[in-house]
């Protein structure tokens, strides 16, 4: 959760270690040990860990790299792969980063014998630097232009300079077209590198799509089994995408002449847009054409389940008898397994049971493990045997596990999901538990998941309302307390639920003299046990009017923003409610209101002659902020407190949203 905010909270400085981690020696070479000691972090640590990353020309090697104490030093160590170009790494433990650059990895090249960096090493390294909300484009163009030093003909290189130079304003993309037709012209050595860097610059820009298209073709002529197919694989379905006569033209004069993984890849974005535009009957053609060439491609299970959802609505005979038959031939898929097992879950207990097994033995997948427990609950049948499948996949599911698996990913994004994926497992056994009359340890599995889920911050329903019928059972107040609580959050007019937790104060008090207030009191810890402590970056804010407000000009206030659009019927019926808020703190000049809108200035504005919104307008036409947040939907709504951290956001409706975000608000006032 929050990727693109965690990774620019650390931009912005906070976790950065007290010394950067200079590799020794500091042009490592093929084959050879490289170790790093540092003094010590910005945060105490007991178990540092590197996370590094050596990049070769094929793959990705990742390596988790536990230090060593030496005196008051910290030691890592790490022999170079002999094909590695670039090696990047970052220190971490499993609550937070401990040195990085500036939230990205440090990097170094790998050098050759003459004490050259090897090709491409820059040109990678400079990619760390290129999302555009980092502010460090300068230092991507300064490595970019020591790869050129080195290596000129490193065409993607140029192309990228190109186009730092073009976001800066510098060039222009004739100017540049003209520089890449010259080039092509003269034929150089590294011609198939040129063609594809090229290709991919004209299919994306708006003048010269057509002279892409060309060169495109000229490529599959010329490179039919190229691995730049798959390397810009992005750019061409983005370009293929644009209308159906690119998509027909590349089908009639491009996909033909593939071969290899480079038409194993151009099936794939095939597939992708037959799946974009629900075209039944290619969808078919194309899964059967694709798993005919490919039998043994590690796409040949998605293909097959397309393929069989596409022509069978509905699971059928028919579609037993084909999944079965492909099962023959790819016995340890997990989906073909699990898709079966819940096919035949209701109809042939013992039949499911041997494909959950079969799931569960054959996969490291934890949700082979969960869909085989919930099925053991449903059934009430095999509950010994799924608890331990449930509690191995649990202790297999570690922090390292995750790096090694998601590497790429910020340490608070992989933390989210290693905690849900643990709280997802603690459900299941929860419930497992219950249904084999374990009514104790339900309870304390169901309240682990939900101590997980509070500290991501996440919510889900199902935990509480499982918790709620155990702690019933097992006379567990304390927890029913707790459950009754978090579903209060999303149903709070639900009368039962208020009865219930003044059931229990009458208990605990002896009268219900004072219950409301201890209500009050009880929400509001629940809720602010989801604070999620990210800190946000000095973002910026564009009026109707076009000017530019930064985020830092709010500093020392509460900031509530409500993402939402003029075409969504939750956002304006939540109006009411937003404005009666904002009414609420009229006398106060330490909260801000803001909403902000993807929608064209004139739409917003027309909007608001027509209705009353007392939030302060703003608008984000390219969805640079709804991507900053990771607003899937709208509504939603973010706090911000007077630090500039990140304490509450909630995305889609929310009934009692002016009282959860009253509360939210006085919390960090009060502080």
């Amino acid at each position: 959760m929050f990727k693109r905010v965690a990774l620019l909270a650390l931009i912005a400085g906070l976790l950065i270690g007290a010394q950067a981690p200079v590799p020794n020696p500091e042009k490592p070479k093929p084959g050879q040990k490289v170790s790093w000691k540092i003094k010590g972090f910005a945060y105490e640590s007991s178990n540092p860990r590197m996370l590094l990353a050596a990049y070769t020309p094929d793959t990705v090697l990742v390596q988790i790299i536990p230090c060593r104490p030496s005196q008051d030093e910290w030691y890592f160590s790490y022999t170079v792969p002999r094909e590695a170009t670039i090696l990047t790494y970052k220190i971490e433990d499993d609550e937070k980063p401990l040195a990085d650059d500036d939230g990205v990895f440090f990097a170094t090249p790998v050098y050759e014998e003459s004490g050259k960096p090897r090709y491409d090493a820059n040109r990678s390294y400079a990619t760390l630097y290129l999302d555009p909300l980092a502010d460090r484009w300068d230092r991507a163009r300064e490595l970019v232009k020591l790869e050129l030093e080195y290596y000129p003909m490193n065409w993607q290189a140029l192309v990228l300079l190109h186009r730092l130079e073009l976001q800066a304003g510098e060039t222009t993309e004739a100017a540049i077209a003209a520089e890449l037709d010259s080039l092509l012209a003269a034929e150089p050595d590294s011609l198939e590198a040129l063609r594809f860097a090229a290709m991919e610059f004209f299919i994306a820009s708006q003048g010269f799509k057509d002279k892409g298209e060309a060169l495109m073709a000229l490529c599959a002529e010329n490179y039919p089994e190229g691995s730049s197919w798959t390397d810009y694989q992005n750019s061409i379905y983005a370009f293929i995408s644009e209308t159906p006569q690119r998509l027909g033209e590349f089908e009639r004069a491009v996909f033909p002449l593939l071969k290899g993984d480079a038409r194993e890849t151009a099936y794939f974005l095939l597939m992708s847009y037959a799946l974009a535009g629900r075209r039944k009957q290619r969808i078919e053609d194309i899964a059967a054409d694709f798993l005919n060439e490919f039998p043994s491609s590690e796409l040949a299970s998605a293909f097959i389940i397309t393929m069989l959802q596409v022509k069978y609505e509905q699971p059928t005979d028919l579609w037993t008898a084909e999944m079965i038959k492909w099962l023959e031939k790819y016995p340890d898929d997990l989906e073909l397994n699990i898709q079966l097992a819940e096919y035949y879950r209701d109809r042939s207990w013992k039949t499911a049971l041997g494909y959950y097994r079969s799931a569960v033995k054959n996969s490291d997948d934890p949700m082979a493990a969960a869909r085989f427990a919930e099925a053991a609950s449903v059934k009430g049948k095999n509950f010994a045997e799924a608890s331990k499948y449930l509690k191995q996949t649990i202790k297999g599911i570690t922090a390292d596990r995750y790096r090694e698996l998601f590497w790429w990913r910020d340490l608070s994004e992989r933390r989210a999901m290693l905690l849900e994926t643990q709280a997802t497992l603690y459900t299941t056994l929860g419930w497992l538990s219950f249904k084999y009359g374990k009514y104790e340890d339900a309870v304390r599995e169901l309240l682990l998941a939900d101590s997980l889920l509070t500290s991501i911050p996440d919510y889900e329903e199902e935990v509480y309302r499982r918790l709620l019928a155990v702690s019933e059972k097992a006379g567990d107040l304390a927890a029913h307390k707790i459950a009754l609580l978090n579903i209060m959050l999303v149903e709070p007019e639900d009368r039962t639920i208020q009865k219930a937790l003044q059931d229990i104060y009458l208990l605990d008090h002896g009268s219900i003299e004072g219950f409301e207030e201890w209500l009050q009191a009880e929400e509001l810890e629940i809720a602010l046990r989801r604070r999620m402590n990210v800190p946000v970056p000095n973002f910026p804010l564009l009026t109707l009017a076009g000017d530019t407000v930064y985020a830092s000009e709010f500093a020392g206030k509460v900031v509530v923003i409500n993402f939402w659009a003029t075409w969504c019927g939750p956002c304006k019926e939540e109006i009411p409610r937003l404005n009666q808020l904002v009414r609420s703190y009229q006398d106060r000049d330490d909260v801000v209101f803001i909403g902000i809108s993807s929608e064209e200035p004139q739409t917003v504005d027309s909007f608001l002659d027509a209705n009353t919104f007392l939030y302060e307008a703003y608008i984000d036409p390219s969805g640079m902020l709804s991507s900053l947040f990771e607003v899937s939907a709208v509504p939603a709504h973010t706090v911000i407190d007077p630090t500039g951290v990140l304490q509450f956001h909630h995305v889609g409706a929310i009934p009692n949203i002016d009282k959860l975000l009253t509360m939210e608000i006085n919390s960090l006032l009060n502080e």
